[in-house]
């Protein structure tokens, strides 16, 4: 809540002081850097009756019952941002239609980013077979994509200048953005991750999200362009 308060300040803020200056046009904030994206992966869970396991692709959304969030994503990729690093993630929170009365379960599309420190960027990268890595971003930023004002721009003028603001005291509500674990599945090279809301460790070997170590590696080489939706 304390986040959608100061994003709502920010934005008037930035209304504010365009009313007060001339009309000037200026050029939309974009990222300096960006990785290629994952996009496709498998979820699988162990189903805790049957002992049996089941798989989906990352960007359905089984229904799990009302109020129960169903683990996905659109795409992920890591973005230098005026001299810093974020991991980006794209995906659909669950979330009630109406909250007072926790009626009609359903899914928005968010993104949001994470601020990477080095340690941290190159704990993901030089990931070794049996590793894993948690990562809770001291700073983070989210933003629902279906809002009228959504831009790419907007957004990461917003995550510049809550990073500005949180990057000493570290945040208030701290996520785990992600947990990653580098292992052998049938003799192949491959890595298990979970994101946000459930990213952290605890669960990362009953269910998750698998690709190739290849298709990981996207993350850290360089996109032939900086633009995201």
């Amino acid at each position: 809540m304390k986040k959608k308060l100061f994003a709502t300040f920010v934005f008037t803020a930035l209304s504010l002081t365009a009313f007060s200056q001339d009309r000037v046009d200026s050029t939309p904030e974009s990222l300096s850097m960006k990785s290629q994206e994952i996009t496709k992966a498998l979820f699988w869970k162990k189903d805790s009756k049957t002992g049996k396991w089941k798989s989906n692709k990352n960007n359905a959304r089984p229904y799990l019952g009302e109020g129960v969030h169903s683990d996905n994503f659109n795409t992920i990729f890591i973005g230098d941002f005026k001299g810093h690093r974020y991991l980006f993630l794209d995906f659909f929170k669950g979330g009630w239609r109406y909250p007072a009365l926790e009626r009609e379960w359903m899914y928005f599309r968010y993104i949001l980013a994470g601020l990477l420190n080095e340690e941290q960027y190159n704990s993901l990268r030089d990931l070794k077979t049996g590793q894993a890595c948690s990562i809770m971003p001291k700073c983070y930023n989210m933003m629902f994509k279906g809002d009228n004002e959504y831009s790419p721009a907007l957004f990461l003028s917003m995550t510049e200048t809550l990073r500005s603001v949180e990057e000493e005291k570290g945040s208030d509500e701290p996520i785990y953005l992600i947990t990653v674990k580098r292992t052998l599945s049938d003799g192949q090279d491959v890595v298990r991750f979970l994101v946000y809301p459930h990213g952290s460790d605890t669960l990362i070997d009953f269910n998750y999200f698998e690709v190739s170590h290849d298709d990981y590696m996207k993350l850290f080489q360089p996109d032939k362009t900086t633009k995201f939706k």
